[in-house]
C-alpha cells in the first residue's frame, strides 16, 4: 500500500497507519480485506513451496505433524464435509488433541495417517 506526497509519488505506508485505514473500515468491507489478505497469503505460500491444493500439500506437513488443523480445516485437507469428519470423531476414527472452547483441534501427523487410511479404502 502507498501514500502519495504533493508529487504524486507513492510512499511506503507503515504497519500501523495501515491498521488505522482498516480500523476505519466498514465492517462488510473489513471482511471482503481479509478475505483478500488471506487469498493473497495462501497464493504465496503455495508459490514458495509450489502447491496449488490441499492434496498437493502433503509434503509441506511433515515438519508439522505435531501441529494441529481445526475441524474445518482438517475437513478441507481430507476433501471430506465437515459433517463427516465430526461423525469420524464421534465414531472414534479421529481423536481431537485440544479443546478452545467448543472448538476441537486434530494433529496433523494424526490427519495424515487417517487420510492414508482412507485413500486405501477407498481403492
Amino acid at each position: 500500500m502507498k501514500t502519495h506526497d504533493a508529487n504524486g509519488e507513492g510512499q511506503p505506508i507503515k504497519a500501523e497507519a495501515a491498521l488505522a485505514i482498516y480500523s476505519d473500515l466498514p465492517q462488510p468491507e473489513k471482511e471482503r480485506f481479509m478475505v483478500l489478505v488471506l487469498r493473497q497469503a495462501q497464493q504465496a505460500t503455495n508459490a514458495r513451496m509450489k502447491v496449488d491444493s490441499w492434496h498437493d500439500i502433503d509434503t509441506a506437513f511433515n515438519d508439522l505433524d505435531n501441529e494441529t488443523l481445526s475441524v474445518s480445516d482438517a475437513a478441507n485437507y481430507l476433501s471430506l464435509s465437515v459433517t463427516t469428519v465430526r461423525r469420524h470423531i464421534k465414531a472414534g476414527h479421529l481423536t481431537p488433541d485440544q479443546h478452545i472452547g467448543r472448538n476441537q483441534l486434530i494433529r496433523i501427523g494424526q490427519l495424515k495417517a487417517f487420510k492414508s487410511a482412507l485413500k486405501r479404502t477407498r481403492g
